[in-house]
């Protein structure tokens, strides 16, 4: 174009948009900046957007459902709180902790609200559900029921007698009130809901066993015979005694031993050194006597066998 000022240009596009968006709009009271939102490119504003209702799509709508209640959360309660660089000195803004929600056996919750109850088939000669959602829902809810109402006894015994018949109750009431599972007279479901308890009780003794456990070997997955080969290179190829041994075993490449085990392991190293001592006094008197008793015999014998050579010659001068 002649004439033209090559210097003077149009300005961008995105300029001109947002400064469309941004046009004062007149007022009686006051004029303020209004943002107005434009159409973009691709959709219209009367054109309807596709939904996907794919699982991987719903999966992802309740996730952002999810970080959109989240950061309201966060929204109110900063609420009143200085933001940093409003002109006070000396604030650190502290981050919310972001609690993750409840993500496991949300359906059975939906179904125990609305009224309904999951039901649980088990065939008569077995001891679980063919059905895998039904025996995970069994075994979890029986265990929760079994934690919360059951003491733990000594002995599955103490529960067919006295007050054991009533605590095993109360554990197959709380999973009735959870699940449809008959459990009010004798069946494959009772039976199979009396086996999880009893290998829940069975579970629970193992872990207040695994409890009162003081002194815990520090050799990984390596089985004591593998570590003692694996000790050899260290002692010259020469064999551990069983203190030692215990000792190494005790000992944690990072932390080392734990008190316990280190006052153990050195009693037992005075215990020893005492010991060997003691076995040591005792060999060397034993090899004096011995010693003792050897020199008698031989001075015995050259007596004997002087006196052999005396009556030789005697012998021998008579024959002359």
């Amino acid at each position: 174009m002649t004439g033209a000022n090559p210097w003077l240009r149009s300005p961008p596009r995105g300029n001109q948009i947002s400064s469309a968006m941004f046009q004062p709009i007149a007022n009686s009271d006051h004029t303020t900046p209004t943002q107005t939102r434009q159409p973009t490119r691709t959709t219209s504003v009367t054109q309807p957007v596709p939904i996907d209702t794919s699982p991987g799509a719903r999966s992802s709508r309740q996730s952002n459902e999810i970080n959109e209640s989240s950061e309201q959360l966060d929204a109110a309660n900063s609420e009143g709180h200085v933001e940093q660089g409003e002109g006070q000195t000396g604030l650190v803004p502290v981050a919310q902790k972001q609690v993750r929600k409840k993500t496991i056996g949300l359906g059975l919750e939906r179904l125990v609200k609305r009224g309904n109850r999951m039901p649980i088939q088990v065939v008569e000669g077995q001891k679980r559900p063919d059905v895998p959602l039904q025996a995970g829902k069994l075994a979890s809810e029986t265990g929760v029921a079994l934690r919360d109402q059951l003491p733990i006894f000594t002995s599955w015994k103490l529960y067919e007698r006295d007050e054991g018949p009533a605590q095993v109750q109360k554990v197959l009431d709380k999973v009735a009130t959870r699940l449809d599972v008959q459990v009010e007279h004798e069946g494959p479901s009772r039976a199979a809901c009396t086996d999880i308890i009893k290998r829940g009780v069975k579970s629970e003794k193992n872990k207040a066993n695994r409890g009162q456990v003081q002194l815990h070997q520090r050799t990984g997955s390596r089985s004591y015979i593998a570590h003692r080969y694996s000790l050899r290179p260290k002692y010259n190829n020469m064999e551990l005694d069983p203190v030692e041994f215990f000792g190494e075993c005790m000992n944690s490449p990072q932390n080392g031993r734990t008190q316990l085990a280190d006052d153990i392991y050195s009693a037992a190293r005075s215990t020893t050194a005492a010991v060997e001592a003691r076995l040591q006094a005792q060999f060397q008197a034993t090899l004096q006597a011995e010693r003792e008793d050897a020199a008698r015999k031989q001075e015995e014998l050259q007596e004997q066998l002087r006196v052999q050579q005396a009556s030789l010659e005697e012998h021998q001068s008579l024959l002359r």
